[in-house]
């Protein structure tokens, strides 16, 4: 929803309208009118401060309208329809229509349509610097900074068109009355371009009086009659009478220049605001329709002051745009990061969870691994002496009796025994040298002896046990 506020300071009066903008839908909130003509620069400050404490909605930035008795408003009639000649003409012109130099003013055009001669119908419009500048200044001093500044006359042309668009028809020229506290403002106009505007020099007040009303007729009568020969001989189909009139003297109007009229007033914002309270004199027509924020159809006076705000306006919003995409980026690029991140330090935690577990598997995995070692051990050393036994009865003769046979840890066996015949010993050593479960097979001694009739002889043989897989 953006904020829209238009703001309109005349002689008179000060006027400021606040609207909202929703898609293509705008609303008027509030507006806010106040007599200044007795007030300085400063003091129209501090009332504008004080009317922004009192709303809700906010906004830096407001579009001005100029009051049309502010501006010179001059119709041309150029060779060309190229727009850089046109400026250029243009230039040429101002100072033989204003009284200036031409570094003192500022102006703005619309182009009017192609008369009969295909030359391009130019509006002109132009105001003096100090004019804008003021108005800047005190708008700057509230607080606001000025995007826009526009004439008067296009923001009541286009309410008219855009309100009682269905009984205009666009083969027909209209007549727009805009009645203001110290002018009213005559604009002849169709749908798509105004054509003639010019600033009557009569106060609504005076339109109380006979005397008041007749000369307000006689400018009109005028007027008209300038517009004749300067530019379109028709007839205005309709009038539309604006601002601050009543419609006891929109009779009066429409009976005395014998053109239907339709009565406006300010019947937009009364209906809008109900219990808004805008004095007999005044035309908020203008200044509404500019906060309203339609698309331009007018004039736009251009300072350098505001251009430049303008571009360091554009250009901070590229770099906020801009930064809000970089953060966006690093926001994405820090979010996965950080989910890595934790997928990480889950997956850490979660595969020291199962090492834990793994841990104590292995544990009771390697006791029972420890224990069976130690059954294994415990039958392999009770199988090697039944293993020894049982090579050496495969080798020992029945002539050899054994009497001792041991082994230690050194896997050392000590054989003791007696044999009928010496030979029988050394074929016993023999025997055992052959076998691949022993080595280092040696004698220790070996004795005869007679045992009753007979010779024996002792022996004592040791070796030792090949590793067994």
């Amino acid at each position: 929803m953006a904020i829209l506020v238009g703001v309109e300071l005349g002689e008179e009066y000060l006027k400021i309208a606040v609207a909202k903008r929703k898609g293509i839908q705008s609303k008027l909130l509030e507006c806010f009118i106040e007599r200044v003509s007795s007030l300085d620069d400063v003091n129209i400050s501090l009332r504008i401060m004080e009317f922004l404490k009192t709303i809700k909605h906010k906004s830096k930035f407001v579009f001005v309208s100029l009051p049309r008795n502010f501006v010179t408003v001059r119709n041309l009639h150029l060779p060309s329809q190229d727009e850089g000649e046109i400026v250029k003409m243009i230039e040429l012109y101002i100072s033989r229509i204003v009284p200036y130099k031409k570094e003192e003013v500022v102006f703005g055009y619309r182009l009017a349509g192609i008369d009969e001669l295909d030359y391009a119908r130019i509006m002109l419009a132009i105001v003096h610097k100090e004019i804008i500048k003021r108005q800047i200044k005190i708008l700057d001093s509230s607080g606001f900074l000025v995007d826009r500044i526009t004439l008067s006359s296009c923001e009541v042309w286009r309410y008219v068109c855009n309100q009682y668009r269905a009984q205009i028809n666009p083969a027909d020229i209209y007549l727009i009355l805009d009645i203001n506290a110290t002018f009213t403002d005559f604009i002849v106009f169709n749908l798509e371009n105004v054509f003639f505007s010019r600033s009557i020099s009569i106060k609504a007040k005076e339109l109380a009086g006979e005397l008041g009303r007749k000369k307000f007729l006689g400018e009109i009568r005028q007027s008209l009659l300038i517009f004749y020969n300067e530019e379109i001989n028709k007839k205005p189909a309709k009038l539309f009478l604006n601002g601050g009139i009543s419609e006891e003297l929109s009779k009066i109007v429409e009976s005395e220049l014998e053109i239907e009229t339709v009565y406006i007033g300010n019947k937009f914002v009364l209906q809008t605001l109900k219990d808004k309270e805008i004095p007999s004199n005044c035309s908020l027509t203008a200044v509404t329709q500019l906060s309203l924020g339609d698309k331009d159809r007018g004039f736009s006076f251009i300072l350098p002051e505001i251009e430049i705000r303008k571009s360091i306006r554009e250009r901070t919003r590229e770099l906020i745009i801009l930064g809000s995409l970089i953060i966006y980026f690093l926001g994405v690029v820090s979010f996965i990061f950080l989910e890595r991140s934790y997928n990480l330090k889950f997956y850490l935690e979660r595969l020291k969870k199962q090492k834990k577990e793994v841990e104590k598997k292995i544990d009771d995995l390697f006791y029972h691994i420890d224990r069976i070692e130690f059954v294994k051990n415990y039958l392999k050393k009770r199988k090697i002496p039944l293993f020894i036994i049982y090579q050496l009865q495969k080798v020992i003769p029945d002539s050899i009796a054994v009497s001792f046979l041991s082994i230690n840890q050194d896997t050392e066996i000590t054989l003791r025994g007696k044999a009928l015949q010496l030979s029988d010993v050394f074929r016993l050593i023999n025997e055992i040298e052959k076998l691949k479960y022993f080595k280092d097979v040696q004698t220790k001694y070996t004795r005869k002896r007679r045992l009753k009739d007979k010779e024996i002889t002792d022996f004592e043989i040791v070796f030792f046990l090949n590793k067994i897989e």
